[in-house]
Protein backbone atom coordinates (compact mmCIF):
# COMPACT_ATOMS: atom_id res chain seq x y z
CA UNK A 1 0.00 0.00 0.00
CA UNK A 2 1.32 3.43 -0.81
CA UNK A 3 0.07 6.21 1.48
CA UNK A 4 1.10 9.92 0.83
CA UNK A 5 1.27 11.97 4.65
CA UNK A 6 1.40 15.37 4.79
CA UNK A 7 2.01 17.83 7.92
CA UNK A 8 1.89 21.33 7.74
CA UNK A 9 0.89 22.53 10.92
CA UNK A 10 4.28 23.21 12.90
CA UNK A 11 6.73 25.62 12.12
CA UNK A 12 8.42 23.22 9.95
CA UNK A 13 6.24 21.05 7.16
CA UNK A 14 7.37 17.92 5.85
CA UNK A 15 5.90 15.05 3.03
CA UNK A 16 6.36 11.85 3.23
CA UNK A 17 5.64 8.63 0.74
CA UNK A 18 5.37 5.07 2.12
CA UNK A 19 5.37 1.78 0.61
CA UNK A 20 3.96 -0.25 3.67
CA UNK A 21 4.42 -3.83 1.02
CA UNK A 22 7.44 -3.85 2.79
CA UNK A 23 8.95 -5.08 5.86
CA UNK A 24 9.78 -2.49 7.19
CA UNK A 25 7.92 0.19 5.26
CA UNK A 26 9.95 2.38 3.07
CA UNK A 27 9.49 5.53 3.30
CA UNK A 28 10.76 8.85 1.42
CA UNK A 29 10.32 12.11 2.97
CA UNK A 30 11.59 15.92 2.72
CA UNK A 31 10.63 18.88 4.87
CA UNK A 32 9.26 22.04 4.31
CA UNK A 33 11.47 24.98 6.02
CA UNK A 34 10.47 28.40 7.26
CA UNK A 35 6.66 27.92 6.75
CA UNK A 36 6.96 27.30 3.00
CA UNK A 37 3.98 25.02 2.60
CA UNK A 38 1.89 27.31 0.68
CA UNK A 39 4.65 27.63 -1.99
CA UNK A 40 6.50 24.57 -1.42
CA UNK A 41 3.97 21.75 -0.92
CA UNK A 42 3.12 20.58 -3.72
CA UNK A 43 6.06 20.56 -6.13
CA UNK A 44 7.93 18.99 -3.48
CA UNK A 45 4.86 16.33 -3.32
CA UNK A 46 5.21 15.73 -7.22
CA UNK A 47 9.28 15.45 -6.60
CA UNK A 48 9.11 12.75 -4.26
CA UNK A 49 6.72 11.00 -6.37
CA UNK A 50 8.92 11.31 -9.31
CA UNK A 51 11.51 9.41 -7.59
CA UNK A 52 10.30 6.68 -7.56
CA UNK A 53 12.08 5.46 -4.58
CA UNK A 54 8.67 4.45 -2.67
CA UNK A 55 7.65 1.98 -5.35
CA UNK A 56 5.94 4.38 -7.28
CA UNK A 57 7.38 4.10 -10.75
CA UNK A 58 8.75 6.65 -11.88
CA UNK A 59 7.16 8.93 -14.49
CA UNK A 60 3.29 7.74 -13.30
CA UNK A 61 2.60 10.36 -10.64
CA UNK A 62 0.65 10.35 -7.89
CA UNK A 63 -1.43 7.82 -9.76
CA UNK A 64 -0.52 4.60 -7.91
CA UNK A 65 -1.15 5.49 -4.27
CA UNK A 66 -4.06 4.42 -2.73
CA UNK A 67 -4.88 6.91 0.19
CA UNK A 68 -3.52 10.27 1.54
CA UNK A 69 -2.94 11.53 4.91
CA UNK A 70 -2.71 14.89 6.67
CA UNK A 71 -2.19 16.13 10.02
CA UNK A 72 -4.86 18.72 10.32
CA UNK A 73 -4.53 20.62 13.34
CA UNK A 74 -4.21 22.15 16.09
CA UNK A 75 -1.58 24.57 15.14
CA UNK A 76 -0.35 27.09 12.85
CA UNK A 77 -4.09 28.10 11.12
CA UNK A 78 -2.57 28.73 8.15
CA UNK A 79 -0.19 25.79 7.80
CA UNK A 80 -3.22 23.76 8.45
CA UNK A 81 -5.62 25.23 6.03
CA UNK A 82 -3.08 24.60 3.24
CA UNK A 83 -1.93 20.84 4.14
CA UNK A 84 -5.73 20.02 4.53
CA UNK A 85 -6.19 21.88 1.24
CA UNK A 86 -4.32 19.69 -1.04
CA UNK A 87 -4.94 16.69 0.64
CA UNK A 88 -8.55 17.18 -0.12
CA UNK A 89 -7.96 18.09 -3.55
CA UNK A 90 -5.60 15.34 -4.37
CA UNK A 91 -8.45 13.00 -2.82
CA UNK A 92 -11.10 14.43 -5.21
CA UNK A 93 -8.33 14.44 -7.92
CA UNK A 94 -7.17 11.13 -7.60
CA UNK A 95 -10.40 9.30 -6.31
CA UNK A 96 -8.46 7.98 -3.18
CA UNK A 97 -9.83 7.56 0.44
CA UNK A 98 -8.77 10.44 3.00
CA UNK A 99 -7.39 10.09 6.27
CA UNK A 100 -6.90 12.85 8.69
CA UNK A 101 -5.27 12.75 12.18
CA UNK A 102 -4.79 15.08 14.75
CA UNK A 103 -1.44 16.13 15.54
CA UNK A 104 -1.92 16.09 19.14
CA UNK A 105 -2.66 11.88 18.58
CA UNK A 106 0.75 12.27 16.62
CA UNK A 107 2.79 13.73 19.28
CA UNK A 108 0.95 11.23 21.97
CA UNK A 109 2.47 8.59 20.33
CA UNK A 110 5.90 9.42 20.28
CA UNK A 111 5.68 8.92 24.21
CA UNK A 112 8.15 6.32 25.88
CA UNK A 113 7.67 4.50 29.21
CA UNK A 114 11.30 4.59 30.44
CA UNK A 115 13.30 1.80 29.80
CA UNK A 116 10.45 0.55 27.77
CA UNK A 117 9.56 1.60 23.76
CA UNK A 118 5.95 0.93 24.89
CA UNK A 119 3.64 3.10 27.39
CA UNK A 120 1.78 0.63 29.79
CA UNK A 121 -2.04 0.68 28.77
CA UNK A 122 -2.66 2.17 32.07
CA UNK A 123 -0.69 4.81 31.95
CA UNK A 124 -2.75 8.62 30.63
CA UNK A 125 -0.57 10.14 27.96
CA UNK A 126 -1.14 14.00 28.17
CA UNK A 127 0.10 15.78 24.90
CA UNK A 128 0.51 19.56 24.64
CA UNK A 129 1.23 21.57 22.11
CA UNK A 130 2.11 25.67 22.94
CA UNK A 131 -1.12 27.69 21.70
CA UNK A 132 0.03 31.01 22.39
CA UNK A 133 -1.39 33.59 24.49
CA UNK A 134 -0.69 31.22 27.43
CA UNK A 135 -2.84 29.04 26.75
CA UNK A 136 -1.57 25.07 25.32
CA UNK A 137 -3.29 22.47 22.89
CA UNK A 138 -4.11 19.38 25.16
CA UNK A 139 -4.92 15.77 24.09
CA UNK A 140 -5.80 12.82 26.54
CA UNK A 141 -4.88 9.30 25.06
CA UNK A 142 -4.98 6.04 26.84
CA UNK A 143 -4.13 3.22 24.89
CA UNK A 144 -3.56 4.95 21.76
CA UNK A 145 -7.29 6.07 22.19
CA UNK A 146 -8.17 10.06 22.46
CA UNK A 147 -10.32 10.62 25.74
CA UNK A 148 -10.41 14.55 25.35
CA UNK A 149 -8.61 17.23 22.94
CA UNK A 150 -9.45 21.05 23.97
CA UNK A 151 -7.94 24.11 24.71
CA UNK A 152 -6.90 24.95 27.94
CA UNK A 153 -4.70 28.16 29.89
CA UNK A 154 -2.06 27.24 32.45
CA UNK A 155 -4.48 27.31 35.42
CA UNK A 156 -7.15 24.37 33.71
CA UNK A 157 -4.23 22.35 32.58
CA UNK A 158 -2.63 22.25 36.49
CA UNK A 159 -5.89 21.23 37.59
CA UNK A 160 -6.46 18.25 34.38
CA UNK A 161 -3.45 17.57 36.19
CA UNK A 162 -4.45 17.23 39.98
CA UNK A 163 -1.29 19.10 40.46
CA UNK A 164 -0.55 21.84 43.45
CA UNK A 165 2.45 23.81 44.03
CA UNK A 166 2.33 22.23 47.58
CA UNK A 167 1.69 18.77 46.76
CA UNK A 168 3.56 18.79 43.95
CA UNK A 169 3.63 16.65 40.35
CA UNK A 170 0.90 14.18 40.03
CA UNK A 171 1.75 10.77 40.77
CA UNK A 172 1.98 9.61 37.63
CA UNK A 173 4.77 10.84 36.33
CA UNK A 174 8.18 9.23 35.40
CA UNK A 175 7.94 7.52 39.31
CA UNK A 176 4.84 6.10 38.61
CA UNK A 177 5.88 3.71 35.58
CA UNK A 178 6.88 1.20 37.37
CA UNK A 179 3.65 0.74 39.03
CA UNK A 180 1.88 1.10 36.00
CA UNK A 181 3.78 -1.57 34.79
CA UNK A 182 3.39 -4.02 37.93
CA UNK A 183 -0.04 -3.37 37.36
CA UNK A 184 -0.13 -4.06 33.55
CA UNK A 185 2.09 -7.24 34.25
CA UNK A 186 -0.78 -8.33 37.38
CA UNK A 187 -3.29 -8.01 34.41
CA UNK A 188 -1.62 -9.98 31.81
CA UNK A 189 -0.80 -12.88 34.49
CA UNK A 190 -4.43 -12.67 35.81
CA UNK A 191 -2.44 -11.39 39.08
CA UNK A 192 -4.66 -9.48 41.73
CA UNK A 193 -3.28 -5.85 41.78
CA UNK A 194 -2.87 -4.67 45.49
CA UNK A 195 -5.12 -2.26 47.24
CA UNK A 196 -2.34 -0.24 48.04
CA UNK A 197 -1.55 1.38 44.39
CA UNK A 198 -4.75 3.65 43.81
CA UNK A 199 -2.61 5.66 41.59
CA UNK A 200 -2.31 2.80 39.02
CA UNK A 201 -5.37 4.13 37.21
CA UNK A 202 -3.85 7.74 37.04
CA UNK A 203 -0.47 7.35 35.98
CA UNK A 204 0.48 10.09 33.88
CA UNK A 205 3.28 11.17 31.17
CA UNK A 206 3.20 14.66 30.01
CA UNK A 207 4.80 15.17 26.38
CA UNK A 208 6.18 18.03 24.90
CA UNK A 209 7.59 18.97 21.43
CA UNK A 210 8.76 22.68 22.27
CA UNK A 211 11.60 23.15 24.48
CA UNK A 212 10.51 26.70 25.84
CA UNK A 213 7.11 24.73 26.84
CA UNK A 214 9.05 21.74 28.49
CA UNK A 215 11.11 24.63 30.54
CA UNK A 216 7.65 26.55 31.31
CA UNK A 217 6.08 23.08 32.43
CA UNK A 218 9.01 22.17 34.28
CA UNK A 219 7.20 20.86 37.29
CA UNK A 220 5.64 18.88 35.45
CA UNK A 221 8.38 16.44 34.34
CA UNK A 222 7.46 16.71 31.21
CA UNK A 223 9.06 13.97 27.93
CA UNK A 224 10.49 16.04 25.59
CA UNK A 225 10.21 14.35 22.28
CA UNK A 226 11.42 15.73 18.35
CA UNK A 227 8.48 17.68 16.62
CA UNK A 228 6.48 15.22 15.33
CA UNK A 229 6.26 15.02 11.29
CA UNK A 230 4.10 13.65 8.64
CA UNK A 231 6.29 10.30 8.59
CA UNK A 232 5.70 10.21 12.47
CA UNK A 233 1.65 9.73 11.56
CA UNK A 234 2.12 6.55 9.40
CA UNK A 235 1.28 3.83 12.23
CA UNK A 236 -1.97 5.81 13.21
CA UNK A 237 -2.83 6.13 9.58
CA UNK A 238 -2.38 2.51 9.20
CA UNK A 239 -4.75 1.60 12.28
CA UNK A 240 -7.34 3.77 10.86
CA UNK A 241 -6.83 2.10 7.24
CA UNK A 242 -6.87 -1.49 8.47
CA UNK A 243 -10.32 -0.30 10.35
CA UNK A 244 -11.56 1.18 7.03
CA UNK A 245 -12.43 4.46 9.28
CA UNK A 246 -11.87 7.17 6.60
CA UNK A 247 -12.93 10.81 6.31
CA UNK A 248 -14.93 12.69 3.97
CA UNK A 249 -13.30 15.38 1.86
CA UNK A 250 -16.47 17.10 0.96
CA UNK A 251 -16.58 17.94 4.60
CA UNK A 252 -13.66 17.10 7.22
CA UNK A 253 -12.59 20.15 8.72
CA UNK A 254 -9.07 21.73 10.44
CA UNK A 255 -9.03 20.41 13.77
CA UNK A 256 -8.39 24.04 15.07
CA UNK A 257 -9.72 23.63 18.77
CA UNK A 258 -10.08 27.60 18.82
CA UNK A 259 -11.45 30.38 17.10
CA UNK A 260 -9.34 32.25 14.60
CA UNK A 261 -8.61 35.34 15.69
CA UNK A 262 -11.40 37.42 13.07
CA UNK A 263 -13.76 35.48 15.06
CA UNK A 264 -12.23 36.17 18.38
CA UNK A 265 -11.54 40.13 18.18
CA UNK A 266 -14.75 40.65 15.72
CA UNK A 267 -17.15 43.24 17.17
CA UNK A 268 -20.86 41.75 17.64
CA UNK A 269 -23.28 42.78 15.30
CA UNK A 270 -27.07 43.65 16.45
CA UNK A 271 -28.09 40.74 15.08
CA UNK A 272 -25.86 38.51 17.43
CA UNK A 273 -27.96 37.70 20.27
CA UNK A 274 -26.21 35.05 22.23
CA UNK A 275 -22.18 34.36 20.88
CA UNK A 276 -20.85 31.40 19.95
CA UNK A 277 -19.57 29.85 23.21
CA UNK A 278 -15.88 27.91 22.88
CA UNK A 279 -17.41 24.82 24.25
CA UNK A 280 -19.56 24.43 21.20
CA UNK A 281 -16.62 25.06 19.25
CA UNK A 282 -14.57 22.62 20.77
CA UNK A 283 -17.22 19.85 20.48
CA UNK A 284 -17.68 20.62 16.63
CA UNK A 285 -13.53 20.55 16.03
CA UNK A 286 -13.44 17.43 18.23
CA UNK A 287 -16.57 15.31 16.62
CA UNK A 288 -14.48 15.66 13.11
CA UNK A 289 -12.20 12.98 13.84
CA UNK A 290 -13.18 11.15 16.98
CA UNK A 291 -16.53 10.12 16.67
CA UNK A 292 -17.84 6.82 15.85
CA UNK A 293 -20.79 4.95 14.50
CA UNK A 294 -22.90 1.65 15.74
CA UNK A 295 -26.06 0.57 15.84
CA UNK A 296 -27.90 1.59 19.16
CA UNK A 297 -28.89 -0.37 22.66
CA UNK A 298 -31.19 -0.04 25.23
CA UNK A 299 -28.58 2.49 27.45
CA UNK A 300 -28.91 5.00 24.33
CA UNK A 301 -32.80 5.04 24.61
CA UNK A 302 -32.59 8.33 27.04
CA UNK A 303 -30.17 10.80 25.28
CA UNK A 304 -31.79 9.33 21.78
CA UNK A 305 -34.82 11.08 23.43
CA UNK A 306 -33.13 14.31 24.95
CA UNK A 307 -32.00 15.00 21.27
CA UNK A 308 -35.00 14.31 19.52
CA UNK A 309 -36.83 16.67 22.10
CA UNK A 310 -33.98 19.12 21.51
CA UNK A 311 -34.21 19.45 17.74
CA UNK A 312 -37.59 21.52 16.78
CA UNK A 313 -37.19 19.75 13.09
CA UNK A 314 -37.46 16.04 14.13
CA UNK A 315 -40.08 14.02 14.32
CA UNK A 316 -41.40 13.45 17.39
CA UNK A 317 -42.22 9.78 18.00
CA UNK A 318 -43.36 8.08 20.96
CA UNK A 319 -40.94 6.72 22.90
CA UNK A 320 -42.14 3.04 22.49
CA UNK A 321 -41.16 3.87 19.16
CA UNK A 322 -37.76 4.34 19.98
CA UNK A 323 -37.33 1.41 21.79
CA UNK A 324 -39.21 -1.06 19.21
CA UNK A 325 -36.11 0.57 17.39
CA UNK A 326 -33.95 -1.38 19.70
CA UNK A 327 -34.90 -4.65 19.11
CA UNK A 328 -32.49 -6.55 16.71
CA UNK A 329 -34.55 -9.53 16.02
CA UNK A 330 -36.62 -6.58 13.76
CA UNK A 331 -34.95 -6.85 10.64
CA UNK A 332 -36.80 -4.05 8.84
CA UNK A 333 -35.89 -0.94 11.29
CA UNK A 334 -32.10 0.41 11.88
CA UNK A 335 -31.46 2.50 14.69
CA UNK A 336 -27.44 4.10 13.94
CA UNK A 337 -26.03 6.52 16.53
CA UNK A 338 -23.13 8.64 16.74
CA UNK A 339 -21.25 8.89 19.55
CA UNK A 340 -17.90 10.43 20.86
CA UNK A 341 -15.91 10.50 24.56
CA UNK A 342 -19.55 9.08 25.69
CA UNK A 343 -21.69 11.18 24.67
CA UNK A 344 -24.62 10.74 21.89
CA UNK A 345 -24.23 13.43 18.61
CA UNK A 346 -26.40 11.82 16.67
CA UNK A 347 -29.18 9.68 15.40
CA UNK A 348 -30.47 8.43 12.20
CA UNK A 349 -33.60 5.83 11.48
CA UNK A 350 -33.70 3.47 8.33
CA UNK A 351 -36.86 1.45 7.10
CA UNK A 352 -37.40 -1.52 5.08
CA UNK A 353 -40.64 -1.91 3.02
CA UNK A 354 -41.50 -5.39 2.35
CA UNK A 355 -40.07 -6.73 -1.20
CA UNK A 356 -42.46 -6.86 -3.74
CA UNK A 357 -43.04 -10.25 -4.88
CA UNK A 358 -40.34 -12.93 -4.50
CA UNK A 359 -36.63 -12.78 -6.47
CA UNK A 360 -35.80 -14.95 -8.88
CA UNK A 361 -33.39 -17.82 -8.46
CA UNK A 362 -30.32 -15.65 -10.43
CA UNK A 363 -31.46 -12.14 -10.42
CA UNK A 364 -33.61 -10.13 -12.64
CA UNK A 365 -33.25 -10.66 -16.49
CA UNK A 366 -32.94 -7.36 -18.85
CA UNK A 367 -35.19 -8.36 -20.98
CA UNK A 368 -37.62 -9.40 -18.11
CA UNK A 369 -39.87 -6.34 -16.82
CA UNK A 370 -41.85 -8.20 -14.99
CA UNK A 371 -39.24 -10.47 -12.95
CA UNK A 372 -37.11 -6.43 -12.11
CA UNK A 373 -40.39 -5.09 -10.42
CA UNK A 374 -40.47 -8.37 -8.72
CA UNK A 375 -37.32 -7.91 -7.13
CA UNK A 376 -38.09 -3.92 -6.02
CA UNK A 377 -37.35 -3.61 -2.22
CA UNK A 378 -37.48 0.44 -1.04
CA UNK A 379 -35.64 1.59 1.64
CA UNK A 380 -36.69 4.93 3.89
CA UNK A 381 -34.44 7.61 5.57
CA UNK A 382 -36.90 8.30 8.49
CA UNK A 383 -34.97 10.49 10.09
CA UNK A 384 -31.44 11.97 10.59
CA UNK A 385 -30.82 14.29 13.99
CA UNK A 386 -27.69 15.97 14.81
CA UNK A 387 -26.62 17.91 18.21
CA UNK A 388 -26.63 21.68 17.78
CA UNK A 389 -22.94 22.01 18.63
CA UNK A 390 -22.02 18.67 17.30
CA UNK A 391 -23.22 20.23 13.45
CA UNK A 392 -20.95 21.00 10.18
CA UNK A 393 -18.61 18.20 10.94
CA UNK A 394 -19.82 15.33 8.95
CA UNK A 395 -22.04 13.67 10.88
CA UNK A 396 -25.41 13.33 9.14
CA UNK A 397 -23.52 12.42 6.25
CA UNK A 398 -21.92 9.59 8.04
CA UNK A 399 -25.31 9.02 9.31
CA UNK A 400 -27.18 8.50 6.40
CA UNK A 401 -24.40 6.51 4.33
CA UNK A 402 -24.70 3.91 7.40
CA UNK A 403 -28.14 3.76 7.56
CA UNK A 404 -27.88 3.41 2.89
CA UNK A 405 -25.28 1.24 3.33
CA UNK A 406 -27.28 -1.36 6.23
CA UNK A 407 -30.32 -1.06 3.62
CA UNK A 408 -28.12 -2.11 0.87
CA UNK A 409 -27.12 -5.15 2.93
CA UNK A 410 -30.19 -6.10 3.21
CA UNK A 411 -31.81 -6.11 -0.12
CA UNK A 412 -32.64 -2.61 -1.12
CA UNK A 413 -32.88 -1.78 -4.50
CA UNK A 414 -33.76 2.09 -4.03
CA UNK A 415 -34.19 4.40 -1.15
CA UNK A 416 -36.75 7.46 -1.07
CA UNK A 417 -36.89 10.02 1.97
CA UNK A 418 -38.77 13.62 2.31
CA UNK A 419 -37.66 16.76 3.54
CA UNK A 420 -39.01 20.27 3.81
CA UNK A 421 -38.56 22.20 0.53
CA UNK A 422 -37.14 25.41 3.24
CA UNK A 423 -34.47 23.00 4.33
CA UNK A 424 -31.71 24.17 1.95
CA UNK A 425 -28.89 22.33 4.09
CA UNK A 426 -30.65 19.12 4.36
CA UNK A 427 -31.68 18.95 0.62
CA UNK A 428 -27.94 20.12 -0.33
CA UNK A 429 -26.64 16.81 2.33
CA UNK A 430 -29.35 14.63 0.43
CA UNK A 431 -28.44 15.30 -3.29
CA UNK A 432 -24.71 15.46 -2.68
CA UNK A 433 -25.46 11.91 -1.61
CA UNK A 434 -27.06 10.60 -4.79
CA UNK A 435 -30.85 11.75 -3.90
CA UNK A 436 -32.78 13.09 -6.84
CA UNK A 437 -36.43 15.09 -6.83
CA UNK A 438 -38.95 12.37 -7.44
CA UNK A 439 -42.26 14.95 -6.73
CA UNK A 440 -42.90 17.81 -4.70
CA UNK A 441 -46.32 17.84 -2.46
CA UNK A 442 -47.36 21.29 -1.80
CA UNK A 443 -48.23 22.26 1.93
CA UNK A 444 -47.10 18.65 3.43
CA UNK A 445 -45.99 20.50 6.55
CA UNK A 446 -47.40 22.43 9.08
CA UNK A 447 -45.90 24.52 12.07
CA UNK A 448 -44.60 26.75 9.66
CA UNK A 449 -46.26 25.13 6.19
CA UNK A 450 -43.89 23.96 3.98
CA UNK A 451 -44.18 21.84 1.00
CA UNK A 452 -42.31 18.19 1.28
CA UNK A 453 -39.44 17.15 -1.25
CA UNK A 454 -39.68 13.44 -2.18
CA UNK A 455 -36.26 12.02 -3.41
CA UNK A 456 -35.25 8.96 -4.42
CA UNK A 457 -31.64 7.21 -4.64
CA UNK A 458 -30.90 4.10 -6.68
CA UNK A 459 -28.79 1.71 -4.61
CA UNK A 460 -26.45 -0.50 -6.89
CA UNK A 461 -26.56 -4.50 -6.75
CA UNK A 462 -24.42 -7.14 -7.68
CA UNK A 463 -21.38 -5.75 -9.60
CA UNK A 464 -22.17 -2.39 -9.26
CA UNK A 465 -22.42 -2.51 -5.97
CA UNK A 466 -18.71 -2.64 -5.54
CA UNK A 467 -18.41 1.24 -6.21
CA UNK A 468 -20.77 1.99 -3.82
CA UNK A 469 -19.64 4.73 -1.18
CA UNK A 470 -19.34 3.39 2.23
CA UNK A 471 -19.95 5.70 5.17
CA UNK A 472 -16.98 7.46 6.22
CA UNK A 473 -15.73 8.46 9.96
CA UNK A 474 -17.30 4.59 11.17
CA UNK A 475 -15.64 1.81 12.63
CA UNK A 476 -15.57 -1.80 10.15
CA UNK A 477 -16.86 -2.90 13.38
CA UNK A 478 -19.82 -0.76 13.20
CA UNK A 479 -20.70 -1.41 9.69
CA UNK A 480 -20.51 -5.24 10.63
CA UNK A 481 -23.10 -4.64 13.30
CA UNK A 482 -26.20 -5.88 11.41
Amino acid sequence: MKILLIDTCGATGSVALADTVRSPAHIASASLPGRSAAERLLPTIQELAARGTTGLQPGTGLESLDAVAVVHGPGSFTGVRVGLSAAKGLCHALNRPLVAVSRLAVLASLAKSPGSAVVPNAVLVHALLDAGRGEFYSGIYRDGACLREVLLTRGELLSSLDYSPTSGPPPGLAASFAAAHTVADADATGGKVPQSLPFAASAQLVVVCEPPLAGSLATLAPQLVAEPTAQDALPLVLARIQQRTFDDPATIDANYLRRSDAEIFAQPTAAATQPNPAPAWNARAMTQQHFHLRRAVAADLDAVLALERATENAPHWPPSAYAALLDSTAAQRCLIVACAQGSLLGFAVGLLHPTTGHPAPHGPSPQDATNRVAQLRVAELESVVVAANARRAGIARALCRSVLDWCRSHGATEAVLEVRAASAAAVALYTGLGFTLVARRPRYYRDPEDDALLLRLQVPVGPEAQDWPQANGFTHAAKQDN
